[in-house]
């Protein structure tokens, strides 16, 4: 039974990779969605329109920013991504999705951050 269903999501798998394109274009008339999550070393960011990928990036932390706070990693995989994706951003409505709770409530901080 379990392995019927292991081979029946990896055939879905395999068919959803190969039979369509994984990224599409953008059409600017619409929304974006920009997903990020920031984990212990590394920094994963999708931009994404009507629930399908049109880019993505992901990079590793320096050895400083490995000591950052988690919710700082984050913060700072939304400012670099906007910096790199402004050509399809520009003055587009985006929403920005995280994993983190905190940044929720980032403008009511009582101290900014230093860096």
């Amino acid at each position: 039974m379990e392995g019927q269903i292991i081979e029946g999501i990896q055939a879905l798998l395999r068919g959803k990779l190969s039979s369509t394109l994984v990224l599409r274009f953008s059409d600017f008339g619409k929304p974006f969605k920009m997903h990020t999550n920031a984990s212990g070393f590394t920094t994963n960011e999708v931009l994404m329109q009507e629930g399908c990928p049109i880019t993505f990036e992901k990079r590793k932390l320096a050895w400083a920013q490995l000591r950052w706070p988690i919710h700082e990693k984050e913060l700072f995989a939304i400012v670099s991504c906007l910096k790199a994706w402004q050509h399809y951003l520009g003055f587009h409505k985006t929403k920005v999705f995280m994993k983190n709770v905190s940044l929720r409530y980032f403008e009511t901080q009582p101290r900014a951050m230093t860096k």
